[in-house]
């Protein structure tokens, strides 16, 4: 990018263009406005690699660029731009531009750019490109006008003349109506004459000299060797020997447009490489005509080793040493070549037991893609996040993005996580859970590193095999699948919800399941969880999806190894009790049977009367134990829970989310909310 006023180099800041020479500065859009032409086509396919139609693209810019034909390409034009402001330099050219070339190899790639910008063509004059297509396939509403085969001869020419002409420049055009015209005949003269005064010249030689010393004195007349250079350049770019022009180019900084040429053949290299080999990605970039930027990352056990430099490009090779991620040292040599990128890794000093040592890796550039590679995320790698403890540093090591989401209930030391871009959620403590009989955290638990100790998934990546069967909580290798679960709406530290609320239906491919392992938390966690959701939990859940309306509790009859026998009933003694014995291994019920099994007496059920104004309030369960109802009205002092005496309040001035819940603290009597952590008073 060049200054308007004294052609210095352009700089982005703050959002704005700034020259480096002149300071003078220039928003995204207002430096667009003096645009000629815009080039629309197609950059990437569906799988991320780079179209034909850009290279078309390319070349004609290149082509219009050198007819003084001010273009907007904007794989050049916009390459130092991201985000909002790439959106709003490309929406400022085309605003800008008097004429639009629309580039497509295939139907679909020319309907996709009518469909998207079909209302900025108005008042433009547009001129459809087509390669290796039918011309009958261009959409409708632009067919009729002239459109040009890129691969018929002279197009470029017969291109250039029209946008000329639409500029208003119809001299240039006429010029280059003329010499193209004439170009034949005069290229016909020149060889006849050359012919006859070289049969001239060899003739008065011979005769002279008796020798062909007089031709050789001809063929080595001073030329411009810089010409010379650039025409190699030139067709060393055209034969695909890209390496050697890059060479050339780079010895001719300053030399016509040299140093434009040079950064698009950097253009053709930069982007993502991954070599499945080693595991290795490459990212490569080059900056400011000849800075490469070059990431290099390596998943060892787990843990990404990250190299991260910038150095000078000495034509086609960058060479720097390095300072890794764990400290170690060495040196990193890229290499590129015609058609791929050569990578070498030494390592000369090794203080980390985690190093990426020696490695040579070959990456071909029509694999490379213009997104980052994320480490493939499936059921082994989730399972692995509560098979080991995985921290919130590991996550990050492996290249895993994550945000925080919010406070799990009651305990800001746990808190809820999502990894960007996916359906997937972690359950990250502050401290260790499998160190202690208690899920809450101590001083003697509490790790400097949190820990995912909970995870949820849709069940096509977790549990595709589940798919179509009922919702059931099932256990799998010691680790526990709740579908329809919820880490975000935790009533207990590391829960998936409460099993009678969870309704009984399908499992479909995008249905939540919440997971944990018995390796993870330990075995006392882990059987608690078992009986919350397999056993008791399994009872209460069939009880309530036949009786929706039923306020439930239940009594345990029997207890075994083997099985165990519960009765659940409804409180208020509307809906009959059910019993139900249940397989503790698993977890199907054996025999279910109504029947008043049980002493329901007042002294042997309730610790206090049923008090009918329980039925004017809300109908809420306590947040806490999930069971008792709260026995006060709602105002200032909170809810107050019959079971477990829990005092709370329905949502938080805080953060106002509709479905939150704050809990009294014993302490100072401030609230606290479920959903963001945030503590305050009525």
């Amino acid at each position: 990018m060049q200054c308007k006023k004294c052609g210095g180099n352009l700089i982005i800041r703050d959002g704005v263009y700034v020259c480096e020479s002149c300071g003078a500065k220039y928003s995204v859009t207002d430096y667009y406005e003096d645009i000629d032409t815009y080039i629309c086509y197609i950059e990437s396919d569906h799988a991320g690699r780079r179209t034909k139609d850009s290279i078309i693209a390319q070349d004609l810019y290149q082509k219009l660029e050198a007819n003084k034909i001010k273009s907007f390409y904007s794989r050049i034009s916009a390459s130092d731009l991201t985000g909002e402001l790439y959106e709003n330099a490309c929406n400022a050219a085309l605003a800008n531009a008097k004429t639009v070339i629309i580039i497509g190899t295939s139907k679909e790639n020319f309907q996709s750019l009518v469909n998207r910008y079909e209302d900025l063509y108005t008042g433009k004059i547009v001129i459809p490109v087509f390669s290796e297509m039918d011309p009958y396939d261009i959409p409708k509403n632009i067919s009729a006008i002239q459109a040009l085969d890129y691969n018929k001869i002279g197009s470029d020419i017969d291109l250039i003349k029209s946008i000329l002409n639409a500029l208003g420049r119809s001299q240039e055009a006429d010029r280059l109506t003329v010499n193209r015209k004439h170009a034949g005949k005069k290229r016909k003269k020149v060889v006849w004459t050359i012919i006859a005064i070289s049969v001239v010249i060899a003739a008065v030689g011979f005769l002279l000299f008796g020798t062909d010393l007089f031709f050789k004195q001809a063929d080595e007349a001073p030329i411009d060797p810089q010409l010379t250079q650039y025409n190699e350049a030139v067709a060393c770019m055209e034969k695909g020997e890209y390496a050697k022009a890059i060479e050339l180019f780079y010895n001719l900084t300053g030399y016509k447009d040299s140093d434009r040429q040079l950064q698009i053949l950097y253009e053709r290299y930069a982007g993502y490489y991954k070599d499945d080999e080693s595991g290795v990605t490459l990212h490569f970039q080059i900056i400011d005509g000849n800075t490469a930027n070059i990431d290099i990352t390596s998943v060892i056990d787990g843990k990404q080793i990250r190299i991260t430099e910038s150095s000078l490009c000495q034509a086609a090779k960058a060479e720097f040493d390095f300072n890794d991620s764990e400290n170690n040292q060495g040196t990193v040599s890229v290499q590129l070549n015609d058609n791929d990128l050569s990578l070498e890794i030494k390592t000369t000093a090794a203080v980390s037991d985690l190093s990426m040592g020696d490695i040579t890796a070959v990456f071909q550039v029509s694999d490379k893609s213009d997104q980052p590679f994320a480490e493939e995320i499936n059921a082994d790698t989730l399972l692995g996040f509560v098979k080991n403890k995985t921290t919130l540093g590991n996550l990050n090591q492996r290249g895993f993005e994550v945000t925080f989401v919010s406070a799990l209930y009651k305990d800001t030391g746990s808190s809820c996580y999502k990894i960007n871009n996916t359906d997937i959620q972690l359950a990250i403590f502050n401290y260790d859970i499998s160190k202690s009989d208690e899920y809450y955290g101590n001083a003697d638990t509490s790790v400097d590193d949190p820990i995912v100790f909970g995870v949820s998934a849709p069940a096509e990546t977790l549990i595709p095999d589940y798919v179509g069967k009922t919702n059931d909580p099932v256990v799998i290798n010691n680790v526990l699948y709740v579908p329809d679960g919820n880490l975000g709406q935790n009533y207990h530290v590391l829960d998936f919800g409460i099993p009678s609320l969870i309704e009984k239906k399908e499992i479909t491919e995008k249905t939540n399941v919440c997971f944990t392992s018995k390796e993870l938390i330990g075995q006392e966690h882990f059987d608690e969880l078992i009986d919350y959701y397999c056993i008791s939990g399994k009872a209460t859940r069939e009880y309530q999806a036949t009786y929706p309306e039923a306020f439930s509790s239940t009594e345990i009859l029997e207890d075994t190894n083997l099985y165990r026998t519960i009765s659940v009933y409804d409180y208020k003694g509307i809906y009959p009790m059910i019993t139900y014995k249940i397989n503790k291994q698993t977890f199907q019920i054996e025999e279910k049977y109504e029947g008043n099994n049980l002493d329901l007496s007042e002294e042997n059920v309730w610790e206090e009367e049923y008090d009918p104004a329980l039925e004017e309030g809300p109908n809420v369960w306590c947040p806490n134990c999930g069971q008792g109802f709260y026995t006060t009205g709602i105002g200032i002092d909170g809810l107050t829970c019959s079971k477990c005496g829990c005092v709370w309040l329905p949502g938080c001035n805080v953060c106002h989310a509709p479905d939150a819940v704050s809990i009294k603290s014993t302490e100072d009597g401030q609230f606290i909310c479920n959903k963001c952590g945030g503590t305050w008073s009525p």
